[in-house]
């Protein structure tokens, strides 16, 4: 973003008296500009190092989503979730770690002399990844009936089980897909 782009952004913003459409205008305009910028490099304005330490040091780092004293949720070194989020290339990184963390998770819940998780077709691997992702690591692992079909290689009684349970319920479309590459490999 030039100079002239951002004076004129600035100036925007000074005399905000946007509202509705205006506003959803000016907002686009900054977002639009923003995206022009990724990937370029910063100008080195402050030390980054030390303001990186600072700010460790006055926010600390969290893990999980806190209120901060202003009663906003916010996560990892005093990032506000309410109204700021995180970007589309951050949810894209969080993303590779969870697939990461899943596929690891199921490596070792379906380790066995015989039989492993690679092994297993494509689609199962998906639907079992997409499951497991979506319960997460302790609730997945109450499929205990549903994991022993799978250890048993009895693939339709897996389905059954995964179909006979409250998480068909509560996301019928999404656990439809899961159960029939399940039962169809």
């Amino acid at each position: 973003m030039d100079e002239a782009q951002r004076a004129r952004i600035h100036l925007m913003i000074a005399n905000s008296k946007f509202v509705g459409d205006d506003l959803k205008a000016a907002l686009a305009e900054i977002d639009r500009l923003k995206k022009k910028d990724e990937g370029k490099p910063r100008y080195k304005i402050v030390d980054e190092d030390k303001l990186r330490k600072i700010l460790i040091d006055h926010e600390a780092l969290r893990l999980k989503v806190y209120k901060c004293s202003a009663g906003k949720n916010t996560i990892g070194i005093g990032r506000e979730l309410d109204n700021h989020g995180i970007s589309e290339k951050e949810a894209h990184y969080l993303l590779e770690n969870d697939i990461a963390e899943v596929i690891k998770d199921l490596s070792f819940i379906f380790s066995h002399k015989d039989l492993g998780f690679e092994s297993f077709s494509e689609n199962r691997k998906l639907a079992l990844c997409d499951m497991r992702f979506q319960l997460g690591y302790g609730t997945f692992r109450k499929f205990g009936k549903m994991i022993q079909a799978i250890f048993d290689l009895d693939w339709s009684k897996a389905a059954d089980e995964a179909k006979d349970s409250r998480y068909y319920k509560q996301v019928p479309k999404r656990a439809s897909w899961v159960v029939q590459m399940l039962r169809e490999g």
